[in-house]
């Protein structure tokens, strides 16, 4: 299982690949920037947590203004790459496992000068969740 997911996430002859990446690069392509891919990764980073305008700005270290950034935020919603927190001032990380290691797969390196180790993460995630799955089995 984990090698089935591990090549249809990472190889771009994969149908999850091909499906996702096309939907990834059409809502880049229309933000048309880096800072597009780096408010994805810091909001993917920990997916359940709400982050503020100001946090995601901070991260930024200031480079966009505000309007710009809300721009890009909207922009990222409207993609469904991102999701609308709490308010209008808040955000969420790509609600979706696949459609994130898909994305850390493509721009983790170019933004962090890091690449992700998919296979490990999907081994955890695996096994993590059949030793939670078997501690309710008696």
């Amino acid at each position: 299982m984990i090698k089935t997911l591990d090549y249809e996430i990472k190889n771009r002859d994969g149908e999850l690949f091909g499906t996702w990446s096309e939907y990834i690069y059409s809502t880049i392509k229309a933000v048309n920037d880096r800072y597009a891919k780096q408010i994805v990764l810091f909001l993917s980073r920990e997916r359940e947590k709400e982050c503020t305008r100001t946090e995601i700005s901070d991260h930024l270290e200031g480079q966009l203004s505000d309007s710009e950034l809300e721009e890009k935020l909207n922009a990222l919603e409207y993609g469904d790459l991102i999701t609308q927190g709490s308010s209008n001032f808040r955000y969420r990380g790509i609600p979706d496992d696949i459609l994130d290691l898909i994305f850390r797969d493509l721009y983790e390196e170019e933004i962090h000068h890091k690449r992700p180790d998919i296979t490990a993460e999907l081994t955890a995630k695996i096994d993590s969740a059949l030793k939670k799955e078997n501690q309710f089995e008696v």
